[in-house]
């Protein structure tokens, strides 16, 4: 049904679809998802009657056309924008309803996904401190040193499970499956309360054990679980998830579902004040993520009091390290906790119990928003169209929305506005898009993408670095950045590597084909000129004809699209191979990225932060981030004579 329309909105990403890449996603325009209504309406009544229907067909069928649509290689999933909990019955006519967390960082979805009058979201009832909570050491072994990483963590957690209790929380089995390999056992879906039970039961002989998707619902107290793990950065494992988390407005994506999980995943072993626990966490993703700025001040107060002792205890660990042995230094602070050492009890009260905690800023403006949303909402599944779309818009323009998060609510806007007059919707998508690239692009808009701006290599270098507030986090990300740089990989994969290379090295980098659905994967605006990048890292003998004609295609893109730079581009190609196939012409100066460029590159790039991060931030200027730009082959005048190679035709 949804075919025909999505293979012309997006024909690469339906492509990928149609051949089941299960990486493959794309999130049905809201207009073409509301015009098939009338053939998707009885196509999925007809499972009404099913197991996995049933307990949800009757919340949805009546407000499919405000439903977002998901599909990948894999599958598709439908969901509410707002939830439809006034078809609770029991729920929406309790006169008292009581919610508990320790972890909510934005008290609006309070209101926004569970209808909680706005009045009562500003006026949480809080505890003055956090003497009453339990004690965490959290701990972040490659931020005391860089070669602590995730097989490192892996390793000390098999010799700790000899000892206490080990759990450990992935995103995914295929995660899991690693821990396996050191010893530990794998519960999933109808194991998973069997695996529970074990570790809450001493006589069991079970100390070491993996979940995937299960950062909450899940009790660990005392015993069951002395040490935690959390294994990358917690996604979550639904369609829905996984494109909201790529959305880049609020650090852990839309209503920073991301930073909900990892805070609720810190704490499934503590649940007394009594309680203790060591929690690590691996995977450079997960390290460089929460050692970013805007998400530890997207954290709630205790969170990210709790994550700042991290990071004092790594600044002291790499410090007090006996012998330069930070391996050494991390069991011993590890050991502190867990065999209860009154130095660190004395420690974590100073620093954390006796803290008073501050006053919790109540975002009256995001709350009222949230809960002229829902009324919009609620007034459109009652068919109320004109008048949704006008308390919408009118919250819209009182909020205090950044230009990003002002495109997503447009796009809601639209979705509304579309079931009563679609030609204004399409204008309002179509300033939706202006404002947010990850949104979909109506019919009407231009694919075409903004000027790149003026800052300087070395300022926008700057710029990257700075969004760490650990430098050890940014050395990670450079590390993690030189890895993903892995010509194996899908081309997807490595065209968001070379994204984040980009940016990093001080390009103004984009991806057009993927936010515009045509043009070249990658574009640098980097020095004085533009690298257009096509990737073909499948590519295992030879490059072709049709690879040729692609990367023609996406220099006339760029010179139609970027005029002033029509004598300045260069075009690339990443690829294994640099052999050409007879009847394949590529541009003129056309040069190669392989494998060993890559690599160069990324090890190039690793070596710089480090050294960024041993002169501190007093020094590290633009002219010195320039100097030494040059002096690790980075500059963008050095990058085509030191990384790529010429065609061999």
């Amino acid at each position: 049904v949804l075919a025909p329309a999505c293979r012309a909105y997006y024909p690469t990403k339906w492509s990928d679809i149609e051949h089941s890449d299960p990486l493959a996603l794309l999130e049905v325009p809201h207009w073409i998802w509301t015009d098939k209504q009338a053939e998707i309406q009885p196509l999925l009544h007809a499972f009404a009657g099913t197991f996995e229907f049933m307990f949800v067909w009757p919340y949805l069928r009546e407000i499919l056309p405000l439903c977002r649509c998901i599909i990948s290689g894999a599958g598709a999933e439908i969901s509410p924008e707002v939830l439809p909990t006034e078809e609770v019955r029991a729920f929406y006519h309790a006169q008292h309803r009581l919610f508990m967390s320790a972890t909510l960082a934005d008290d609006s979805l309070l209101t926004r996904e569970l209808g909680a009058a706005a009045s009562a979201t500003a006026n949480p009832i809080l505890p003055p401190s956090d003497r009453g909570l339990g004690e965490r050491m959290i701990l972040a072994p490659s931020l005391v040193d860089p070669d602590l990483d995730r097989g490192y963590i892996m390793d000390l957690c098999a010799d700790l499970a000899k000892e206490f209790n080990v759990v450990v929380l992935t995103s995914s089995g295929q995660l899991a499956a690693d821990w396996v390999m050191k010893g530990a056992t794998y519960f999933v879906d109808d194991t998973f309360a069997d695996g529970v039970r074990k570790l809450r039961d001493p006589h069991s002989g079970l100390r070491f054990a993996v979940f995937a998707q299960r950062f909450d619902g899940v009790d660990l107290p005392d015993d069951a679980c002395r040490v935690l793990v959390i294994d990358g950065v917690p996604y979550g494992s639904g369609l829905v998830d996984k494109v909201d988390s790529e959305m880049t407005v609020t650090p852990g994506g839309t209503r920073n579902r991301t930073i909900f999980r990892i805070e609720q995943g810190m704490g499934r072993p503590v649940r007394s004040h009594a309680d203790f626990a060591v929690v690590l966490l691996a995977g450079t993703d997960l390290t460089t993520y929460v050692g970013r700025k805007d998400v530890l001040s997207a954290m709630t107060h205790d969170s990210r009091n709790q994550l700042k002792l991290c990071v004092d205890l790594a600044d002291m660990v790499r410090k007090t390290a006996p012998g330069g042995n930070p391996d050494a230094a991390v069991r011993q602070v590890i050991n502190q906790c867990l065999k209860r050492d009154p130095g660190w009890k004395t420690y974590y009260n100073h620093k954390i119990r006796d803290v008073a905690k501050q006053a919790q800023v109540i975002d009256a403006g995001r709350i009222a928003l949230s809960q002229q949303e829902r009324q919009a909402y609620v007034m459109a599944t009652n068919n109320n169209f004109l008048d949704a779309g006008v308390v919408l818009s009118k919250a819209m323009h009182e909020a205090n929305l950044s230009n990003d998060e002002l495109g997503i609510y447009l796009q809601r806007l639209s979705r509304i506005t579309y079931l009563s007059d679609p030609a204004e919707a399409m204008k309002l998508q179509l300033s939706a898009r202006e404002r947010n690239r990850a949104l979909a692009i109506p019919p009407a808009l231009p694919r075409r993408p903004a000027l790149p701006g003026g800052k300087t290599v070395a300022e926008r270098v700057l710029v990257w670095y700075n969004k760490f507030a650990n430098p050890n986090a940014a050395v990670l990300e450079a590390k993690r950045i030189a890895d993903a740089l892995d010509l194996t990989q899908s081309a997807k994969k490595v065209e968001a590597a070379l994204q984040l290379l980009g940016e990093a090295i001080g390009a103004e980098a984009t991806r057009p084909d993927e936010d515009y659905h045509e043009g070249p994967d990658n574009l640098w605006f980097w020095g004085a000129g533009a690298f257009v990048i096509e990737a073909k890292s499948g590519n295992e003998n030879t490059l072709h004809k049709k690879d040729s004609g692609q990367l023609h295609d996406s220099m006339q893109w760029t010179r139609d699209s970027y005029p002033q730079f029509a004598e300045r581009l260069q075009p690339i190609i990443v690829a294994k191979v640099t052999v050409v196939d007879n009847d394949a012409h590529f541009p003129d100066n056309t040069r190669v990225l392989t494998q060993a460029g890559c690599n160069a590159m990324g090890t190039a790039l690793h070596q710089l932060v480090q050294k960024m991060a041993q002169v501190g931030p007093v020094f590290a200027t633009p002219e010195y981030v320039l100097a030494e730009l040059q002096n690790f082959g980075l500059h963008p005048t050095q990058f085509l004579a030191r990384h790529t190679t010429a065609l061999n035709q």
